[in-house]
């Protein structure tokens, strides 16, 4: 776990003088050579850990760790194709990040973390400072492999459904915005508001007609 390797002095001294040293290491040499040096070499996921140290700083540590996962998840669904087995480990780890980048630039809980230029900026520091040259075509079309693995997993579909949560709360809270403008708008301001009219009153010039006029006497009556 820590990375350190026991030496060939410390393992002659736990088999408490039975070895030395130059026997470990001659046997060591047999045992490769009876193998023909085939041993198990680094796997996308190993590369994948050595890859994101790679990735431009800058990057937020939650939407870093959200890629780690990501790319460690693509680079073992590699197993399940079989075309994928003769391909090269660091190539599948290499397209593994290229395709975490872009989802977890997808989502909304990153939005705006996880720009295009990191991806650019990945891309240079691998070529440049890790001098690790992976041709574009094979590379795009083992990415292509890599999405169709991942849209047949469960993992997939969970985070569909997430997005889709997402979506339709977002578009409750567009619409609750806009009732609340529309209100604002419609509702009229104090000064607009007109006063209570009371009763309407005849004009004046009106009235002074009406008090002018003499009254009819009813027939029959005499002054």
């Amino acid at each position: 776990r820590s990375g350190r390797f026991a030496s060939l002095s410390c393992l002659a001294e736990l088999s408490r003088g039975e070895f030395d040293a130059g026997h470990i290491d001659d046997m060591t040499r047999i045992v490769l050579r009876t193998l023909e040096w085939r041993l198990n070499p680094p796997t996308a996921r190993t590369f994948v850990g050595h890859l994101l140290q790679l990735l431009p700083e800058g990057v937020p540590p939650n939407a870093h760790e959200m890629i780690s996962r990501r790319a460690l998840f693509l680079a073992e669904l590699s197993v399940f194709d079989g075309g994928l087995v003769a391909e090269y480990p660091s190539v599948v780890a290499y397209a593994s990040i290229l395709n975490a980048l872009e989802g977890v630039a997808s989502l909304s809980s990153c939005r705006g973390e996880v720009p295009p230029s990191v991806a650019d900026r990945f891309r240079s520091n691998v070529r440049e400072g890790a001098n690790m040259h992976f041709e574009p075509y094979s590379t795009e079309a083992l990415r292509a492999r890599l999405w169709h693995l991942y849209e047949r997993s469960e993992q997939y579909h969970l985070e569909r459904q997430e997005r889709e949560q997402e979506r339709e709360q977002e578009q409750q809270q567009q619409r609750a915005r806009s009732s609340r403008e529309q209100v604002h708008l419609i509702k009229p301001d104090d000064d607009d508001v007109p006063l209570a009219q009371s009763p309407q009153q005849p004009p004046m010039d009106k009235m002074d007609e009406d008090q002018n006029e003499p009254r009819q006497r009813p027939e029959g009556q005499h002054s």
